[in-house]
């Protein structure tokens, strides 16, 4: 087959591995040996490899599988892709290959949507959405799972509450748990996806009748919420909600926001108002739990911050390909803080919390073995302006798209006092200017679109297939689709 090349075939494919793809296939076409091991699977899993799993990228249609099921035909598919997606991902303004509406049936001025998420995993094709439903003679909070997978989405799920004091989506893909449900007491449901009955697919699979706690993380079995005295937290396993565990820092004893929470399985660490803490678990796990009972734990770091923040979130980012086995992944934050005045300042800030380069995983997570350093890093700060009342939402994604709404639109609608832009960053760990050890400034990179009015509200972000989706004050849906 390859008796017209005039070097050893391994030498040829050393070749290949510095060419990119759009020069692999041009030199496919020179004759049918060159062909032909262009075609080869060893061949494609190295340029997957290198160009796509290493600068972690994200590889859209890959439904779970691991890249080594895949033949060579799928890898040379997936490879192209994540790269097309890549490319028009970080567009200056790129346009959408579909854009589509969800609309519940209910009347705009009676529905508004209050929560657009993507369930983690399962395909990546599952979108919940809950609306709050001001009907005629009551108030309900009506829960959609959409598969937007297909051309036109459609609910697989629906569910409505009377009332609802939170929810919080299950980062664990693998657990029957998919939503906690705070109703007023905390209900855990899984969800049948091929039921073809959708006001049957919410399927109960615990009810926890002491806890009305605002819910703020859900990891596997288990669940992060603020406790009744709203200074300390409760955690517990929803198959045994009797046995909690008490986060409590005795230095912060404030009512405040939980901006977000990252949960493994020793430790917990919490986003707040003005604290990020970390607490260890190691001590409730070597606990004899064979009775009911509370253990009360206080934060192994806590690190206060300079002002409040107004909103924020918190993610674990994807792991690199060369990362040491038991090293934990870096941490984003992305935060808003807030002002004096009736609304929060027109910059973002960027913090990575490195992992502890000392942190041993066969030891127990605690002061003297800390999975993480203990400051977060300033990476870069991110002009993003809002005027006074005007909607704002951000979401961080796993490999590192910040995308959030403001109100800077004079670029597009001069001096109008209405207005939303849907904006965009890839975040990283080394900023775009020369790091000269002061964090950079930058601004939106990408901006998906802008609109005329103050509908939008809330944000929701797929990296893995290039999909955002935004749910409007009036209801609509919108989910933008850039695969």
């Amino acid at each position: 087959m390859m008796s017209s090349l005039p070097f050893p075939e391994d030498i040829f494919f050393h070749v290949l591995s510095y060419l990119d793809i759009a020069d692999i296939i041009a030199l496919r076409l020179t004759c049918k040996g060159i062909q032909d091991i262009t075609k080869s699977k060893s061949i494609w899993l190295t340029l997957l490899s290198a160009l796509v799993v290493e600068p972690n990228l994200p590889i859209p249609r890959l439904g779970g599988r691991s890249i080594e099921e895949l033949d060579a035909a799928e890898l040379e598919l997936h490879a192209k892709l994540a790269l097309r997606l890549r490319r028009k991902w970080i567009e200056a303004e790129p346009v959408a290959r579909q854009q589509v509406l969800l609309q519940a049936p209910v009347p705009p001025h009676q529905s508004r949507v209050i929560s657009v998420r993507f369930l983690p995993g399962r395909s990546n094709r599952w979108l919940l959405s809950v609306h709050r439903e001001d009907l005629a003679q009551r108030t309900q909070y009506r829960f959609r799972c959409w598969d937007v997978s297909a051309a036109q989405p459609t609910v697989v799920a629906c569910k409505s509450f009377p009332e609802l004091s939170g929810l919080a989506v299950n980062a664990d893909p693998q657990n029957a748990g998919i939503v906690a449900v705070g109703c007023p007491h905390v209900e855990i449901f899984g969800i049948d996806f091929l039921t073809s009955d959708p006001a049957a697919a919410f399927v109960q699979l615990k009810v926890c009748p002491d806890h009305t706690e605002r819910l703020c993380g859900f990891s596997g079995n288990t669940i992060i919420a603020r406790a009744r005295d709203v200074v300390s937290f409760r955690v517990w396993d929803y198959t045994r909600p009797e046995v909690e565990v008490i986060l409590m820092n005795p230095e912060n004893q404030q009512n405040e926001e939980c901006h977000g929470v990252v949960i493994r399985q020793n430790f917990i660490m919490v986003l707040r108002s003005t604290t990020l803490e970390t607490y260890a678990l190691a001590a409730s796990q070597n606990a004899n739990h064979a009775q009911a009972g509370q253990i009360v734990l206080h934060p192994i770091t806590s690190h206060r911050w300079q002002w409040r923040v107004d909103s924020g979130c918190i993610v674990e980012q994807v792991i690199p390909s060369k990362t040491e086995p038991g090293t934990p992944p870096p941490i984003y934050l992305l935060v808003r803080f807030g002002s004096w005045f009736p609304w929060p300042v027109n910059l973002m800030h960027h913090f990575a919390v490195d992992p502890n380069d000392a942190y041993s995983p066969a030891v127990s997570v605690g002061p003297n073995n800390l999975p993480y350093n203990l400051l977060p890093r300033t990476i870069q700060t991110i002009a993003s302006p809002v005027r006074l009342f005007s909607a704002t939402h951000m979401v961080l994604g796993p490999y590192g798209t910040a995308l959030w709404l403001d109100s800077h639109t004079e670029d597009y609608f001069g001096q109008s006092d209405r207005g939303q832009r849907l904006a965009s960053r890839l975040l990283s760990l080394v900023p775009d200017e020369e790091d000269d050890g002061s964090p950079a400034s930058a601004t939106a990179s990408t901006i998906y679109d802008v609109h005329e009015e103050d509908s939008w509200v809330r944000v929701a972000l797929q990296e893995e297939e290039g999909r955002i989706v935004v749910g409007r004050s009036d209801g609509v849906i919108t989910v933008y689709d850039y695969t």
